[in-house]
C-alpha cells in the first residue's frame, strides 16, 4: 500500500484541544485510505482562547479536529515509507513547552488496523520537534537513510534570523541539525520542500537581488552538500511575496503568491507549474475557485486525488484553517472498437488493471462503443478480448488529473484482421511420390508401400510410371504434410466458428483452391489410372478407373485426392458436418510445371484458402 504521510506543525498552541475527531475529517480520511494513502496534517495555531467552529463550515473545511481560532497552515508530506503515525495530544502536559512558551511542534496522525483513527500526537523524536523550528522538508532516499530540512530561528529580537537546517536520517536514528551554511544568509530562508528523491531543495527567502518580496529558490544536491542556490524566475517569482512551495506528483511546483493578480485585498493566491524537460518549471498558472478566494489562501499540497492547503475564507474556526479539496475532475474513457475487413463482431470485455489489479470491467455493446469511469493521477493497462479476435489487445495510459474539469479520454480498438487467406507456400517439400496422386501422407506413404510389398503397384505396365517410395526422405517428407493437411482443416473450421459465432459476415463463404502440377517426364501409352473410379459431385470431379493417364490428369487427381484428405480431416468435426454447404471447392490440374526447382518440388499442389 502506498502511503503519504501529512504532518500537523503547531505554533504557540493554546493550552488544551477542544474538540474530538469530527465525522467530516473521519469520512475524508478514510477515502483517502481506501484510495491508499494513509495521511497527516501540518496543523499550526496560536494561543488565543479556542473559539466554536462555524455552523456552516466553508467547503473542504476540516473542521475542529484540525482547526481553532488560530492559524494553521504549512501541510507537508514527510515519507510514503513511514507507515506507522500517531495524533495529535489533547492534554496540555503533552505539548512542547519551553520557557513556559508552547514550541512549534510537528504532528502525526494515526490509521489504525481496525480503520479508525486515533487522536493525533506530538511526534517528540523528528529534529524539528527537538529543536523548535518550523515547517519541515522531507526526503527518503533509501530503505534506511532519510534527510530532513526545516527552518529554525536564531537568535532573538533584532539580532533574530530564520535559517534553514538539516538532519539525516540512518536505521531511525536522527542525526543532530547543523545548519545548511550554503544556503543560509543574513537574510530571511523558510520554508523549505524537497524533491521527493531528494535531488532539489526549494525554500523562500527575501535575500537580495530576487524579483522582489519573497522569492523561490532552487538548490540541487550535490552528494551531502547543495548547490548554489538560483532563483526560478520571473516564471515562478511575481515582484510581490511568493511563498510555501511544495511538489507535487509529477513533479509539479505548487506555491502560494501575491505579486500576479493585483486584487484590492493584496491577498495571496494559489498557483501551479508543470516541469519541462529542462528541468526547470513553465509558466505558473492560477488555481480556479473554490481552490482561490478573496481571502488569502496558502501552503498547497497535492494529497492523493486532493489539494490540502490553507485559508482564511469565512465559514472556518479562526484564523488560517486548514482545508481539503478534491484537485481532479472526473475521468471517464470512452472506447469503440472498430471492425475489420473480415471480423464484424464488434462486442467483448474491456478490463481495466491498475499497479493493484482489476481496476473496473465493461461489455462492448453491440454499437462497439464502452464507458469506464478512472481516478485521476494513475497508470492503466487496457485488456481487450473478443471471442472473434485471434489476439487480446492491450493499450496502455495515464487518467490526467485537470482541476475541477471533467476529462474524457477516447481510445479506438482495432480489430484485427483474421488471416483471410491459407496457402501451403511454408510446406516446401515434395507432396508426392514419383508419378503418384495420393500426397504423401504417413498413412498413405505406408499404403502406397504395402501395395508395392504385395506387387499391386509398380509391375504392369499400366503402372509403370508409379516409383517405389523408397529411402528415408519419404518418412521424413511425410510429418511436413501431415501437419499442412492438418492446418488446411483447422484454418477452415476456425473459419466456419468465426462465421457461427457472427464474427464475418453471414453471408461468407471459405473457397478452397487446389492447383495440382507435375514434372516434365512423360508417360508411357500403357499407363493407366489403378485407383477407384471417381463420381464425386462436391469436387466436380469425374474420373473412370483405367483412364488414360497424362500430365493433365495426374495433377488434377493430386488436386482432388488432396482435397479429399483435407475433407477427412473436416468431417471428425460436427461444425464442419453442419455448415459444410459454406465451404466451396475448386479442383484444377495445371499439368507440367516448367519451372528450374527440382522434379521433387515440382510434385506438388498449391493450395489457397480464403474467406469471402
Amino acid at each position: 500500500m502506498h502511503v503519504d504521510v501529512i504532518r500537523i506543525i503547531a505554533m504557540d498552541m493554546p493550552s488544551v484541544f477542544r474538540t474530538h475527531i469530527t465525522q467530516l475529517l473521519q469520512s475524508y480520511l478514510q477515502f483517502v485510505f481506501v484510495t491508499g494513502i494513509v495521511a497527516t496534517v501540518v496543523y499550526q495555531q496560536g494561543c488565543t482562547v479556542p473559539q466554536q467552529c462555524s455552523t456552516q463550515p466553508a467547503e473542504g473545511n476540516l473542521g475542529s479536529v484540525a482547526n481553532s481560532a488560530e492559524d494553521e497552515f504549512s501541510p507537508t508530506q514527510i515519507s510514503h515509507t513511514m507507515l506507522y503515525t500517531t495524533s495529535r495530544p489533547r492534554d496540555e502536559d503533552q505539548l512542547l513547552v519551553v520557557n513556559d512558551k508552547i514550541k512549534n511542534a510537528v504532528f502525526e496522525m494515526h490509521h489504525n488496523l481496525d480503520g479508525s483513527f486515533s487522536a493525533p500526537d506530538i511526534n517528540r523524536s523528528l529534529p524539528v520537534n527537538m529543536n523548535f523550528g518550523g515547517t519541515p522538508a522531507y526526503a527518503q532516499f533509501t530503505d534506511t537513510t532519510a534527510i530532513i530540512v526545516f527552518a529554525k530561528t536564531i537568535g532573538s529580537g533584532k539580532t533574530a534570523n530564520v535559517e534553514l537546517y538539516q538532519s539525516t536520517e540512518v536505521n531511525n536514528i536522527w542525526s543532530t541539525p547543523q545548519p545548511i551554511t550554503f544556503l543560509n544568509t543574513t537574510a530571511w530562508e523558510s520554508q523549505p520542500c524537497l524533491a521527493p528523491d531528494g535531488s532539489y531543495l526549494i525554500f523562500a527567502s527575501d535575500r537580495k537581488g530576487g524579483n522582489g518580496g519573497i522569492d523561490l529558490y532552487i538548490s540541487l544536491r550535490e552528494g551531502t552538500s547543495w548547490s548554489a542556490p538560483q532563483n526560478l524566475g520571473p516564471n515562478i517569482n511575481s515582484d510581490d511575496d511568493d511563498i510555501t512551495p511544495s511538489i507535487g506528483r509529477k513533479s509539479q511546483l505548487l506555491y502560494a503568491s501575491k505579486g500576479f493578480t493585483k486584487n484590492e485585498n493584496s491577498n495571496f493566491e494559489l498557483y501551479i507549474a508543470e516541469r519541462n524537460e529542462t528541468g526547470m518549471w513553465n509558466k505558473s498558472r492560477l488555481l480556479p475557485e473554490p481552490f482561490n478566494s478573496a481571502y488569502d489562501d496558502i501552503s498547497p499540497l497535492m494529497w492523493g486525488d486532493s489539494l490540502i492547503f490553507a485559508s482564511k475564507r469565512p465559514g472556518g474556526c479562526g484564523g488560517f484553517d486548514l482545508y481539503a479539496l478534491g484537485l481532479c475532475g472526473p475521468v471517464f474513457l470512452r472506447g469503440e472498437v472498430k471492425a475489420s475487413p473480415t471480423l464484424t463482431r464488434r462486442g467483448g470485455v474491456v478490463t481495466i488493471l491498475d499497479s493493484t489489479g482489476k481496476f473496473a470491467q465493461s461489455s462492448v455493446n453491440e454499437a462497439g462503443t464502452f464507458e469506464v469511469k478512472l481516478i485521476p493521477n494513475r497508470h492503466y493497462i487496457l485488456r481487450y478480448v473478443n471471442m472473434c479476435s485471434p489476439q487480446i489487445i492491450e493499450q496502455e495510459f495515464d487518467a490526467p488529473c485537470n482541476e475541477l474539469k471533467t476529462v474524457v479520454l477516447t481510445t479506438v480498438i482495432q480489430l484485427p484482421d483474421i488471416n483471410p487467406t491459407f496457402t501451403f507456400e511454408e510446406y516446401n517439400v515434395p507432396f508426392f511420390a514419383t508419378g503418384y496422386y495420393q500426397p504423401n501422407s504417413s498413412e498413405e506413404l505406408n499404403a502406397l508401400r504395402l501395395k508395392f510389398d504385395y506387387n499391386l503397384m509398380g509391375t504392369a505396365d499400366s503402372t509403370m510410371y508409379i516409383r517405389n517410395p523408397e529411402g528415408q526422405e519419404y518418412d521424413d517428407f511425410a510429418p511436413v504434410i501431415d501437419t499442412a493437411l492438418n492446418n488446411a482443416a483447422q484454418f477452415i473450421e476456425r473459419a466456419l466458428q468465426y462465421r457461427a459465432a457472427g464474427c464475418i459476415t453471414n453471408n461468407s463463404k471459405i473457397r478452397v483452391e487446389l492447383e495440382g502440377f507435375v514434372d516434365t517426364r512423360p508417360f508411357a501409352a500403357t499407363a493407366r489410372y489403378a485407383g477407384e473410379t471417381i463420381n464425386d459431385a462436391t469436387f466436380d470431379m469425374f474420373v473412370e478407373r483405367g483412364a488414360k493417364m497424362t500430365n493433365n490428369l495426374l495433377s488434377q487427381l493430386r488436386a482432388y485426392y488432396t482435397a479429399k484428405a483435407i475433407e477427412r480431416n473436416l468431417m471428425k468435426s460436427t461444425l464442419y458436418q453442419l455448415n459444410k454447404r459454406w465451404v466451396s471447392w475448386h479442383i484444377a490440374g495445371k499439368g507440367t510445371d516448367e519451372s528450374d526447382a527440382p522434379d521433387g518440388l515440382k510434385r506438388r499442389v498449391e493450395l489457397t484458402i480464403r474467406i469471402q
